[in-house]
Order: structure tokens, then C-alpha cells, then sequence
């Protein structure tokens, strides 16, 4: 005897990661189960190749880092596709509020990497809760890797810094010329006097 047995899954979803593994049940005309491949005790697994769309996150990346008021920070991430079909993904950069500050439509081809490259400044102090997510964060919704924005006295700009480095140099070269000066005048050797002795002073007494 042969024939087609219909296996096709009913009443649940597939979904990536399942394994399927088929048996068959069988006794003999003594009544004895069959046994060996194929039977219960030895299941057949499925090889099951997924057929899909599958975006993901590759890589995120700030900077800088720790931003002041008014910085413009990087947002840098890079968006891949695992699957073997193409499609697209709907990426949005929102803040703790929920509120969207940029969003984009990226189509990947399978196997493509495609990188995006957003920027936004930093309006506050504190946490800004930035994160990014993919199709509204049911496929990914993950926190922006950024610190506490601090304020924008409490870090001295580059330009600050080296004028009062610049200045500081300044005073000690004007310092130390006085010091070299003093010392000079210091140690210089007392100028000759010539003395007009007279000769008068050297007649002898007639």
C-alpha cells in the first residue's frame, strides 16, 4: 500500500525555531508496535528552511557619549536583513515622552546591511530616553546608549580651556624674565671710580 499523507499543520502558527518530527504507529498481525526508523521510539525530524523578511539591529552607536545643552549628538546605527526575502522597516528616533524626532523607511534586500546616520541636539538636562524602534517597536525597541546631558557650564569648552592655558604660560615667562633680570642686577660687579688724587699732595717739603 501507498499514498500521500497530508501533514500541513492546523490550528497554531509556525513560527521560526520550530522543529517538526513525524512518527508513524503501526502494529504487526501478532499485534507487536512497529520499532526503528520512522517509529515512535525513532522520529523523523524535518528539515525546515524559514522563508521570510527579517530585519534586525546590527549595530547603535552614540556620540559623543556625555553631551552638554546644545550639543549635536550622533545617532549611528546600522539596520541588517537575516532573511531570504527583501522587505522593508519603518525606523523612528523617539524621546522618553513618545514623542518621534525623526523616522525613515529603509528597504533591505536579503543579506543587506545598510547603515543610517540621524542627528538631533541635546535640548535638555538629564535623561533624554532616546530609543530606537522598528515597526513601532514590534520588532525592536531599544534604548539609545547615551548618558545624563549635563549642563552647558559644567564643561568648559576647548576654546575656554587653551586661552587659559595660553594665559597661564604667559604669566610664568613674565615671572620668571623678572627673576632673571633681578639676578643679573644682583650679582653685576661695582663700577670703577677713578679718584683724582692730586699732584700736590706728593711735593716734598723744601
Amino acid at each position: 500500500h501507498s499514498g500521500t499523507v497530508d501533514l500541513r499543520p492546523g490550528g497554531f502558527n509556525v513560527v521560526e525555531g520550530d522543529v517538526w518530527q513525524v512518527w508513524f504507529t503501526a502494529t504487526d498481525a501478532s499485534g507487536r508496535g512497529a520499532v526503528g526508523e520512522g517509529s515512535l521510539t525513532e522520529p523523523v525530524t524535518v528539515t525546515m528552511r524559514w522563508i521570510a523578511y527579517q530585519p534586525a539591529l546590527a549595530s547603535l552607536v552614540a556620540a559623543p557619549y556625555r553631551p552638554s545643552v546644545g550639543d549635536v549628538v550622533n545617532v549611528d546605527f546600522e539596520l541588517a536583513n537575516g532573511g531570504v526575502l527583501p522587505g522593508s522597516t519603518h525606523v523612528r528616533l523617539v524621546d522618553g515622552e513618545g514623542v518621534t524626532l525623526t523616522e525613515a523607511q529603509v528597504a533591505l534586500e536579503p543579506g543587506e546591511r545598510q547603515r543610517v546616520l540621524w542627528t538631533v541636539e541635546a535640548w535638555a538636562v538629564g535623561d533624554l530616553g532616546l530609543r530606537l524602534q522598528l515597526d513601532n517597536g514590534t520588532v525592536s525597541d531599544v534604548p539609545v546608549p547615551l548618558a545624563d546631558v549635563s549642563a552647558a557650564s559644567d564643561a568648559p569648552s576647548g576654546s575656554n580651556v587653551g586661552w587659559t592655558s595660553l594665559g597661564a604660560l604667559a604669566l610664568i615667562l613674565a615671572v620668571a624674565s623678572l627673576v632673571t633680570v633681578r639676578m643679573q642686577t644682583g650679582s653685576k660687579p661695582p663700577s670703577k671710580q677713578v679718584v683724582d688724587l692730586g699732584f700736590e699732595a706728593f711735593d716734598e717739603e723744601e
